[in-house]
């Protein structure tokens, strides 16, 4: 692969990996949500259930897969919500890149949300507060 060049990750090589990772879990459908850090992939099983794959492409970048891991585990021991890992392969041995794979969590993605970026009182000129007011209107 050229420097600076992304990887191209098909359907067909999420629905073999699948098969090979969790060979338990019977995929439905797997949708591609594009790039944005990683290469992020929703898989719906056919019980109904939901997980995403999020996959390395970027070779410069800190891979984190690891720990994303152990945050979500941090965050389940302490009664928080948190993705549960169902597969991590942060050496990239069937892809060929780090992913992971994290059960999806019900509720909102803040895209949906009326949400403001608006910068804080703080002596940092870079930091930004995401603010969403509807956050906390529970009717």
């Amino acid at each position: 692969m050229e420097k600076g060049s992304l990887p191209v990750i098909s359907i067909s090589q999420i629905v073999s990996i699948i098969k090979d990772v969790l060979p338990e879990r019977e995929l439905h459908q797997v949708i591609d949500h594009g790039i944005w850090v990683r290469h992020n992939f929703e898989l719906v099983f056919n019980d109904g259930s939901k997980a995403f794959m999020k996959i390395q492409i970027q070779d410069e970048w800190l891979d984190l897969t690891v720990n994303e891991s152990r945050l979500s585990e941090i965050l389940r021991n302490n009664g928080l919500p948190g993705p549960e890992t169902l597969y991590l392969e942060p050496q990239g041995e069937n892809l060929g890149l780090p992913f992971i794979i994290q059960s999806a969590l019900k509720g909102r993605h803040l895209s949906t949300m009326d949400c403001q970026v608006r910068k804080p009182c703080i002596r940092n000129p870079r930091a930004k507060i995401l603010v969403c007011p509807s956050l906390f209107n529970r009717h």
